[in-house]
Parts: structure tokens; C-alpha cells; sequence
């Protein structure tokens, strides 16, 4: 069977008759097998070793490449079972900007995860591979995120401090000009999933996306394809990875920053670092300290060193209970004449928000585990109804309520996860259940307050639309590597979605030297943001502080 070749933007594709293989640049990086196994819950998926080629499309603009074959029964003999799949139909169509590869499976059964790029036939398990590294797209505190990891390393891509992260693999070789990437694309709508695997092992390769009972095949189901771009580094993998799902209609980009409120842009003072300083120096739960004395003391300090952020964001916990996101009383007796005397001074007010907490919510507002209340759940129409008057009360300057500015969303990694969980819309499941929490409450925000902020930790293009501003995220300052750190996360956010602002969050020290380093370096990241009144900084420490945010604010009116 002839080989079949296409050449695209820095790749290039060799196509045989079970296999292909991806260059970029004048580097081979795989030889991948088009087999993938759609495993069940009730069994192993393998191919039956006959299948057949066709060619749909060949031409200097795009190649589409079509094979067709069955599952094959999973034990020869009087054990013989069922094939998993009475068809199987992979096709791989490659363009100018990359090339996508899906399977699709006909039948009826629930799958328990798709492994791609395997040999199914029972010969061997996965592809061949001459890259030397790959990077790991996440946030993390417990290694050094530039440096990429081994080729032999198994890893995975789950939800984190980025909730969620972009489900793409770039692999990078030694001497070679390009990178290539191998990332998830899934349909909106088709994001039942969390965690995007590499694995490696007899030095063969593959990729896998678990699934958890969610899915129920009765007739035909694709599963998320796999993009593969080149890049000239592993970021500007990640950047094509997600311009590709902006210009193929996978997801809607996000208006231009220019349009952004702008007060948005900062500087910002978040009072969690101080609440835990406080409450460190007390011996006491930092929880205690989100009270409206508190913050008004905060409020006097800024003044105080002729600080002037424009937005104060009250962190953790100012709610009563979390579910019900309504100011405790005792700690915030008047919410609304704090709120009131900050806009006098010229500063808005942000709540921190904590997503999926289910105290306070009615059992049929909240998603399952055991038959008993596990977390919010985004599907129901009661807890839409809910977060819809949540944010009337808390934005609106309706008299009874708060007029607060804004919120910095937080947790969406918590979403409920694993086999037992259960939405009251069944189907939905993982990165979409996600996304429905994240389109309901930026939906809510913007019906009572268009120009509140949404500040949170998506980090892919699917969420684009629903992010006004992406944060950094907690630091670990006994890494003493923030600026590496940081910069790596603003890297991957900007990828993600380009036009989004970085709140750079603050970085913690019980270190002079790193806190004012931090402090110096915020504006070349994003949204100065300052945490706490660190003890360690001096009157002259102060001044240089207030200079750096004048600066920046000069610099914005410019």
C-alpha cells in the first residue's frame, strides 16, 4: 500500500497502512500507530487485525485518511468473548495549522477510557518515538517548571491550581529547531473528562484519557481527538494548540483587553497573605481574621503608606456559610457601608468565592455521592435560581444590598470527581461540569453588573469567554524560585487565552529580599497584587512600593 505525505506549517506527515509518521521541522518525532483501544467497563477493547484504508481527501491543502475495522473478541476458545465494539472508524485529517486524529466506536457500552496511539492487535502496546522531553502544562510547587521532563516519565495533566489546564503534551528532541505537540480536542460539549495521561514503557509510548462511568454508548460515539502542532518552543506549541481551537470553531475567543474595565488592570490589595500573618502572630484559625474590622484596618494601612490599589479583595471566610455566599453578620455587620466608604476613596470591592461548597445548600440543589450531598451542582435549576439572587444581593446597588465589584472565583478544582458522583444531569461530568459552573456564575455576575470582575483559574480556550482575569495562583516560598515559577504560569495562561489579564497574586516570604523582588517584578507579569503588610519591609522599603505602583499606574494611562 502506497504511502501517502502531506506538508503543513512546520510538520510534516508520512502515511502508511497502519501507522504514520509526524516530522517537525526536518525531525522525526513519532511513528504512531492508528490503532487506539476504547476500553469498556466490562472489557479490554482489541482490533481485529484486518482493516481497511481509504483516502477521502489528497491534495496540497489537506489530507483525510480513513480507516475502517471491528473489536476483536478478547479470548480465543470456549472463553471467547464479545468484541467490545462492532465498529471502529479512525480518521485523521491533516491542514495547514496541524493535523486532528479521532476514533469513533459503534455499539453499546460504557467506556472506561480511551488509550491512543496503541497497537491494538495484541502484538505490542503503543507507538515509537525518537523525542528526547516533554513539558508538563500544569502549576505546581514541587519541581522547577522550565525544565522538561524525561521522554521515559509518565505524567499526567489534571485539574489544579489551573482548573483546568490545557490537555496538550509538547515534546521537544535534542538538536532539533521544533517542538510537536499532542494535545485533547474535544467537541463543546464532549469535556467528560479530567486527566490526560502520557504513559511509556518497553520504549513505546501512548496517551490515555480516563473516563468514570459517565459516558454510555448506545450507538455511535467519537472521543476527543488528538491535535498534533508544531511550535519553535514547548509555550508556542501551546499557543498553536489553542489558536487552533479558536479558528476551527472549538471554542469563542475572548474580547480584546483594550475593552477591559479599567480598573481591572490594578494595582490590587488582597487581604488573605495578611489574614494569615495576623492570624499566625494570634495562634488562630486565619478564618477568624475576614472581618469587616479587619479589612477596615487594611483599608487605613493602604492610606496610611499612600497606597492606592482600586480594588480590596476580601479573601476567606466573610461568608456565613459558603454554599449560601451571604456575609456572616457577626464578622461583617455592614457589608454595604464598608463597600460604600471604599468606592469614596476610589477603591471597588472583590469577594473571594468558594465554588462547589455545598454547606448551606438544600440536598436538591447539589451534586450526589452515596446518595448523599456532595457539592453544588451547576444542573439543577434550583441552584441556578440560587446563584442568580446570590449575585443580585451581593452587586446590585439596590437598597438591601451589597454593591460589591466583583469576584475571585476559587476551588473549581474540587469539582466533585470519580465513579460514585452523580449530577442531576447524569451525562455531565468532569471538565463540563466545570464549565457549567463557570458559564453560570460569570452569566449571573454580568446580568447585574457587566462591568464586575470575574477573576479565576481557567487555563484553556474553552473557558475563554467566561474569564475576565486569570490568577497565578499560590506560591510555595520556600521554593525561592518565583520569578521562574510565575513567569511560567503568566507563559501558559497567555497561551491559553491571549487576551486575558494576569493578576499576579502575591507571593508570601518571611524573606525581605524575596519580597520585594516579587514586589519589583509583579508589573513585568501583570496585575500588582499586593497580600500583606510583610514586617520585614522598611519605611524605605514603603516608599519604594508606592513608587513602583505610581509607576505602573502612569504607565497604564499611557
Amino acid at each position: 500500500m502506497e504511502k501517502l505525505y502531506f506538508t503543513g506549517q512546520n510538520y510534516a506527515l508520512s502515511v502508511g497502512k497502519d501507522t504514520f509518521s509526524v516530522f517537525a521541522g526536518e525531525e522525526q518525532f513519532f511513528e504512531l500507530s492508528v490503532r487506539s483501544a476504547v476500553h469498556t467497563s466490562e472489557q479490554k477493547d482489541l482490533d481485529h487485525e484486518v482493516m481497511v484504508r481509504t483516502v477521502e481527501e489528497n491534495s496540497k491543502d489537506a489530507l483525510t485518511v480513513i480507516w475502517t475495522t471491528c473489536s476483536a473478541p478478547t479470548n480465543a476458545g470456549p472463553q471467547c468473548y464479545k468484541p467490545a465494539w462492532e465498529k471502529k472508524v479512525y480518521r485523521l485529517e491533516a491542514k495547514a495549522d496541524g493535523f486532528l486524529y479521532n476514533v469513533s466506536v459503534t455499539g453499546k457500552g460504557t467506556p472506561a477510557g480511551v488509550d491512543y496511539f496503541t497497537d491494538t492487535t495484541g502484538k505490542s502496546y503503543g507507538s515509537t518515538y525518537d523525542a528526547s522531553w516533554y513539558l508538563l502544562p500544569v502549576a505546581c510547587n514541587n519541581n522547577l517548571p522550565e525544565y522538561p521532563k524525561c521522554i521515559t516519565a509518565d505524567s499526567v495533566i489534571d485539574l489544579g491550581y489551573f482548573a483546568p489546564p490545557m490537555y496538550c503534551y509538547p515534546f521537544g528532541m535534542e538538536d532539533a529547531e521544533k517542538w510537536l505537540g499532542l494535545g485533547l480536542a474535544a467537541k463543546p460539549g464532549e469535556y467528560h473528562f479530567t486527566e490526560f495521561h502520557y504513559k511509556n514503557a518497553g520504549n513505546r509510548f501512548w496517551l490515555s484519557v480516563p473516563y468514570e462511568g459517565h459516558t454510555r454508548v448506545d450507538g455511535t460515539w467519537e472521543a476527543p481527538g488528538i491535535l498534533g502542532c508544531a511550535g519553535d518552543n514547548g509555550v508556542n506549541v501551546l499557543e498553536n494548540y489553542s489558536k487552533w481551537h479558536y479558528d476551527h470553531g472549538y471554542t469563542t475567543r475572548r474580547h480584546p483587553a483594550e475593552e477591559d474595565p479599567a480598573w481591572w488592570s490594578g494595582p490590587f490589595m488582597c487581604g488573605w497573605g495578611e489574614q494569615c500573618s495576623a492570624a499566625g502572630k494570634l495562634s488562630c484559625d486565619p478564618y477568624v481574621m475576614a472581618t469587616q474590622e479587619f479589612y477596615e484596618g487594611i483599608s487605613q494601612k493602604l492610606d496610611e503608606k499612600g497606597l492606592r490599589p482600586t480594588a480590596i479583595i476580601i479573601d476567606d471566610k466573610w461568608q456565613l456559610r459558603y454554599g449560601e455566599a451571604m456575609p456572616d453578620k457577626e464578622k461583617w455587620p455592614d457589608l454595604r457601608k464598608f463597600v460604600d466608604e471604599q468606592h469614596e476613596k476610589g477603591r471597588k470591592v472583590v469577594l473571594w468565592f468558594k465554588t462547589w461548597n455545598h454547606e448551606g445548600l438544600d440536598a436538591d440543589e447539589c451534586v450526589d455521592m452515596l446518595c448523599q450531598p456532595y457539592c453544588a451542582d451547576p444542573t439543577t435549576e434550583k441552584y441556578r435560581k440560587r446563584v442568580q439572587e446570590i449575585m443580585r444581593r451581593l452587586l446590585s446597588d439596590e437598597e438591601g444590598c451589597y454593591n460589591c465589584d466583583g469576584f475571585k472565583f476559587d476551588f473549581l478544582n474540587c469539582a466533585p470527581l470519580g465513579r460514585l458522583v452523580r449530577a442531576k444531569e447524569a451525562s455531565v461530568y468532569g471538565v463540563e461540569l466545570v464549565h457549567r459552573m463557570m458559564e453560570l456564575l460569570y452569566r449571573s455576575v454580568k446580568a447585574i453588573k457587566p462591568d464586575a470582575l470575574v477573576n479565576c483559574s481557567c487555563c484553556h480556550p474553552y473557558f475563554a469567554e467566561f474569564t475576565d482575569q486569570a490568577r497565578l495562583h499560590d506560591y510555595d516560598h520556600s521554593m525561592r524560585s518565583q520569578k521562574m515559577t510565575m513567569r511560567f504560569r503568566k507563559n501558559l495562561f497567555k497561551a491559553a487565552i491571549p487576551e486575558v489579564s494576569i493578576d499576579t497574586d502575591g507571593v508570601s516570604s518571611l524573606s525581605r529580599r524575596e519580597a520585594m523582588q516579587y514586589i519589583r517584578y509583579s508589573p513585568e507579569l501583570g496585575v500588582p497584587d499586593l497580600y500583606e503588610f510583610h514586617d520585614v519591609l522598611t519605611d524605605g522599603d514603603w516608599e519604594e512600593v508606592r513608587k513602583i505602583w505610581e509607576a505602573y499606574s502612569a504607565s497604564l494611562k499611557k
